[in-house]
């Protein structure tokens, strides 16, 4: 009998240490998730954001809402998650951005990269220079020549500051000793209006948002910013072929993130879910029609450590560039 009182009050220390997390792991997620996306609603983030929430939540069982929060070049969103409850309920589409970019930028942030919890890395989202058709540029060394010969004569749009596009373009600058004159816009479908509209000249944006305008004859792509030849575009230079430019190849990536300190097991549970999602050859499909490049499957560790490799080389970047 004492040696059965004493197995039963080991099992209940056992129970109050390690308080059932497998059986969470079960029913979580037993409500919707909000997925956080440091954007405005129908901009680049948001498509691809929406496109994995659909997914994500089919292999969750559950419903998953995409918020866009825009403003300060996604920091009001990361401020946003970074106020969240460690529960999973709440998760982050997460960028360079807001996750690297703008802390590098703005020492009033009060975050840094590693408060936020890695999960897994989704897209390599290949970016692209863009101008309007009626400008006659063929391909970026031309672009750069005629810069050269009148400071100030394209306008190109901005999404913010510290946004990718304002690095690539201060990158750009400061490569092929020209200027811009730069055109601030709340978020990327404001960009592509005035694009279209012939009020500004250059964008640097996502292929899949200047794809559709491309093919219509609206606008002219004039390299991807890869140091590659995109496969669904072999015939579009690559930013490495560029003589003033070759040095300046970027790629964006995107993945998810969440608060601080989510409990190991939720994190698994995302992503052996984010897992299935990025290896379903319908999602791997949808993705490739519209440009994007799926990542490879990440564990959150190697997440992690991808973004840390990230944030060393856009810190190296950034040193010293004049904005």
């Amino acid at each position: 009998m004492d040696s059965l009182i004493r197995q039963f009050a080991a099992a209940l220390v056992a129970t109050a240490l390690f308080p059932l997390a497998p059986a969470q792991a079960e029913s979580y997620p037993n409500h919707a998730i909000t997925l956080i996306v440091p954007g405005v609603a129908g901009g680049a983030a948001d498509s691809m954001a929406r496109r994995l929430a659909e997914h994500l939540g089919k292999r969750l069982n559950q419903t998953i809402i995409v918020e866009d929060v825009g403003g300060a070049s996604g920091a009001l969103a990361a401020q946003r998650v970074l106020r969240a409850a460690p529960d999973g309920y709440t998760l982050m589409f997460s960028t360079p951005s807001e996750m690297i970019l703008s802390p590098l930028s703005n020492e009033h942030l009060k975050y840094k990269l590693t408060d936020f919890t890695p999960i897994g890395k989704i897209f390599e989202t290949p970016m692209v220079i863009v101008a309007r058709s009626d400008l006659n540029i063929r391909g970026v060394d031309h672009l750069v020549r005629l810069a050269r010969v009148q400071s100030d004569l394209f306008t190109v749009g901005m999404t913010g500051a510290t946004s990718f596009q304002a690095l690539y373009v201060a990158a750009l600058e400061q490569a092929a000793a020209i200027h811009f004159v730069e055109v601030p816009y709340q978020g990327g479908p404001a960009v592509l209006q005035d694009l279209l509209g012939g009020r500004v000249d250059l964008a640097v944006t996502t292929l899949a948002t200047a794809l559709p305008y491309a093919k219509s004859g609206q606008l002219t792509l004039l390299a991807s910013l890869s140091d590659h030849r995109l496969a669904l575009l072999p015939n579009l230079p690559s930013i490495s072929e560029s003589i003033a430019l070759k040095a300046v190849s970027m790629s964006a990536w995107a993945g998810l993130a969440g608060p601080p300190n989510m409990p190991r097991w939720i994190v698994d549970r995302i992503s052996d879910a984010l897992h299935q999602v990025v290896d379903d050859e319908q999602f791997m499909a949808i993705c490739a029609s519209r440009g994007d490049e799926l990542s490879t499957y990440m564990t959150p560790a190697a997440f992690g450590e991808f973004r840390s490799q990230e944030y060393l080389r856009y810190a190296h970047l950034t040193k010293g560039m004049k904005r």
